[in-house]
């Protein structure tokens, strides 16, 4: 017998449109479970995300909406588990997640449109942060994704493979800049605090292993996407963001 698929929307208006990235997921379980409290109060809910929403729910320190959402989702059986992420592809939920809310229509033209000479209006810089992180526990990428009209995105993605510092950094770049393109970026600028990976990508140095071979002739192919690519490298102390990421995707806590 076919298991029944629910579908739950909510429209955000006022101080819930300014939550933060992981409170909107929490949000989006706390939403669930009123809806389909029937079933959840029957069944054990898992819950699949590649957000780190157990860690953020069990800390101390947590926000006061989000103390208030645990206690509600207290009385439920979930489980909160891992959705990892697939070697050098773009996930659904990236394209899924970058439409604009359904009482606010995507600005398309601003994409299409030819902008006026010289102007830049109509063609914004994206700028991309990006950082890999290997350890014992497995490997993990950082990604931040910013844009015009105060988009921002960020993921920390558990790699399902065993890669190096550099080979991680690579496979976020890759999927960073794939999700670029997808949202239509013209002119993008990355970041990333390996010198590696940016001398490169730069044509500074080779790459001469067999694997760097690849991930180097991926990246020039995505790069073709842009009518302006550029990569830069930063200080770590720069990278802060997209580096504490990688670190909580490789050591398993998302």
């Amino acid at each position: 017998m076919e298991q029944p698929i629910y579908y739950v929307s909510r429209v955000l208006h006022d101080t819930k449109a300014r939550y933060q990235a992981i409170e909107n997921f929490a949000f989006a379980v706390v939403i669930s479970a009123r809806k389909l409290r029937p079933y959840f109060q029957a069944n054990p809910i898992t819950v699949l995300t590649n957000q780190p929403l157990r860690k953020i729910l069990q800390k101390p320190d947590t926000s006061g909406r989000l103390i208030n959402w645990l206690v509600e989702l207290g009385e439920f059986d979930i489980q909160i588990k891992p959705w990892h992420a697939i070697k050098s592809q773009v996930l659904v939920d990236f394209i899924a997640e970058r439409k604009a809310p359904v009482d606010e229509p995507e600005k398309q033209d601003d994409f299409t449109e030819d902008p006026a000479p010289g102007s830049l209006a109509q063609n914004p810089l994206w700028m991309l942060y990006v950082d890999g992180s290997a350890t014992a526990g497995g490997s993990g990428a950082g990604l931040v994704l910013s844009g015009p009209d105060n988009f921002l995105k960020e993921y920390a993605l558990k790699l399902d493979f065993k890669a190096s510092n550099n080979e991680a950094d690579y496979e976020a770049l890759i999927v960073e800049m794939a999700l670029a393109a997808e949202l239509r970026a013209n002119r993008v600028r990355a970041h990333s605090d390996s010198q590696l990976v940016v001398s490169q990508v730069n044509g500074f140095s080779e790459a001469k292993e067999e694997r760097m071979i690849k991930y180097l002739e991926k990246v020039r192919k995505e790069i073709s996407a842009f009518e302006e690519f550029q990569i830069v490298q930063i200080p770590r102390t720069m990278n802060a963001r997209a580096d504490t990421l990688s670190k909580m995707a490789s050591s398993g806590i998302v």
